[in-house]
């Protein structure tokens, strides 16, 4: 059984106003797809981590840069199934330039790992 609407929608927000979706290459040319939110309010991103499945993704302590700013974590996977997978559950809800944000990686990443000849599970 998925969230309720209510909890997708504000997901949805909360990923409009804070997240990402990114097409990127590791070293080696390796093409990746990341999920990412960073936030100095932890149960922000718990609640997060509860509406779109906690096996889907997970919770990091981002290093301070400056003495001065505030603890912030980052809620993130790099794991193509699971980005594809929030997108979706997500997708009626986000805002117009999130979603072409999320289909420009998602389709980098295809276009990315079709024309990859190595073998590697994503």
């Amino acid at each position: 059984m998925g969230a309720p609407r209510e909890d997708l929608a504000w997901a949805a927000g909360f990923h409009d106003g804070e997240g990402s979706v990114v097409f990127g290459r590791m070293r080696g040319d390796t093409p990746y797809v990341q999920y990412c939110i960073t936030n100095t309010y932890y149960p922000a991103l718990q609640r997060f981590r509860r509406i779109v499945g906690k096996d889907k993704v997970k919770i990091y302590n981002k290093k301070e840069r400056k003495p001065h700013y505030k603890r912030a974590w980052q809620l993130s996977t790099g794991r193509h199934e699971n980005v594809q997978a929030i997108v979706a559950m997500l997708w009626p809800f986000l805002s117009r330039e999130k979603q072409i944000q999320a289909r420009q990686a998602l389709s980098r990443y295809n276009k990315a790992k079709k024309n990859d000849k190595r073998s590697y599970k994503s």
